[in-house]
């Protein structure tokens, strides 16, 4: 995501490196397979070759109203899912510019083998796929209105 009049005039072009020479706004520490892809991405700062890229991430926020409120009046970036900041796209405070297939998150649940769920977990664990489905609606619909309907940003 970045502010939305940083973008407005380049959506068509946006390429990742692009991204990457704007701050990062980082809301949790990333998982290694996401780290090392955009650390391969980024490009050296400055005309001479090795020179030193800015820091990376710019500045950790504790939580993504922060982070989102830093994109939004700033050229930082920042990742996250569109559902988390649905209310700041509809406001036109912030775009989303592109999507990679890496940028996703798989979670799980784990317990003990051989070990039988109570009730009360089994409860849990429905209710965690319940509501994940309805996340990932949400999500396909946020993603068709951000990415297709307005042609908004680039998958990678």
């Amino acid at each position: 995501m970045q502010q939305k009049n940083l973008s407005s005039a380049t959506k068509a072009a946006v390429e990742f490196a692009n991204v990457l020479d704007y701050p990062f706004a980082q809301v949790v520490m990333l998982p290694p397979r996401v780290f090392k892809p955009i650390l391969a991405a980024r490009r050296p700062r400055g005309r001479h070759a090795g020179a030193a890229a800015a820091p990376f991430p710019a500045i950790e926020c504790p939580t993504i109203r922060l982070a989102v409120r830093i994109v939004a009046d700033s050229s930082a970036f920042t990742f996250g899912s569109l559902g988390l900041v649905e209310a700041e796209l509809a406001r036109g405070r912030i775009v989303p510019l592109l999507q990679a297939s890496w940028m996703r998150a798989e979670w799980s649940i784990v317990r003990l083998r051989k070990r039988t769920m109570s009730p009360a977990m089994t409860a849990f664990v429905v209710e965690v796929q319940r509501v994940h489905a309805d996340v990932l609606r949400e999500e396909a619909s946020l993603k068709a209105h951000w990415f297709v309907a307005r042609g908004a940003g680039k998958r990678l």
